[in-house]
């Protein structure tokens, strides 16, 4: 490889890696995830008790930007809709597509989530590392793994075109 491509190779690195802590501290909402509890605060009956299984589903929301030149965003809710809950010891994957291709992927190990709560990150696709074009579709899968229980695996992922 020749002395000026490892220069640009280095050089386009560092001024990603730049954007990169420059979005995450120009927007606090950005690579930062929330737990929110749904619901009327009210106590469940169903909550805790033995047998009950949780239900990951996935909600999406596109972030299109105006200019066809900037980058798209996708906002992830990962919703717990079953009964049960899933522990902090049960690691689960997540994994965001664009055209079939992984841009983003996370194992989560470390969170609680009683029935009814919900995760929520903020991911931006870069067009210059990704390269896509105008169009196309971006996809969310849970559980990618299979490694949690449910009671319904079947909706476990959703796909929106952009």
């Amino acid at each position: 490889m020749e002395l000026k491509t490892k220069i640009i190779i280095t050089a386009a690195l560092v001024i990603a890696v730049i954007g990169g802590l420059f979005l995450q501290t120009t927007d606090k909402a950005l690579f930062k995830g929330q737990l929110v509890k749904q619901g009327n605060g009210a106590e469940d009956s169903r909550l805790g008790g033995e047998g009950l299984l949780p239900d990951l589903k996935p909600e999406m929301q596109l972030i299109i930007p105006e200019s066809s030149e900037d980058d798209i965003a996708v906002s992830v809710s990962i919703i717990n809709e079953g009964p049960g809950s899933i522990s902090g010891t049960t690691p689960f994957k997540y994994t965001v597509y664009l055209d079939k291709i992984e841009v983003f992927s996370n194992v989560d190990s470390y969170t609680t989530m009683e029935a009814g709560d919900s995760f929520n990150f903020v991911y931006p696709i870069s067009r210059l590392i990704y390269q896509y074009r105008t169009g196309g579709e971006i996809s969310v899968v849970l559980d990618v793994d299979n490694s949690v229980k449910e009671e319904n695996e079947d909706n476990n992922s959703i796909s929106a075109p952009y």
